[in-house]
C-alpha cells in the first residue's frame, strides 16, 4: 500500500508559528540535557582521551556541537524552515 507523502512546509503554512513553537521547546530540551554535567563530562573525557585532558575534550567537543548545529539549521532550511535566528541551540557550548 503506497504511503502518502509528508506535506512540505509551504503546504502547512499557516501552522508555520506551531511548528517553530514545537521546535523551540525541542531545542531547549535537547541543549539542556546535553549541557547537564552528568552528559557533558563523560563525553570531554572520552573526546580528550582521558581525565586529564578534559581540556582537550572540550575543544573536540565544541567542534561537533558548532557542526551539527550548523547542519541541523542547514537541514532545517532546505525543508523551508529557516531557524537561522530563532534557533534556541547556541552556536558555542557555554564553557
Amino acid at each position: 500500500m503506497p504511503t502518502k507523502p509528508s506535506p512540505r512546509v509551504e503546504e502547512v503554512f499557516d501552522r508555520l508559528e506551531e511548528i517553530h513553537g514545537i521546535l523551540d521547546r525541542g531545542e531547549e530540551t535537547m541543549f539542556a540535557l546535553g549541557t547537564e554535567p552528568q552528559n557533558i563530562e563523560p563525553r570531554l573525557i572520552l573526546a580528550g582521551g582521558g581525565v586529564e585532558r578534559m581540556q582537550e575534550g572540550m575543544l573536540r567537543t565544541a567542534f561537533l556541537h558548532q557542526k551539527q548545529v550548523r547542519e541541523y539549521l542547514h537541514r532545517l532550511k532546505v525543508a523551508g524552515l529557516d531557524r537561522t535566528q530563532r534557533c534556541k541551540i547556541p552556536m558555542e557550548l557555554p564553557r
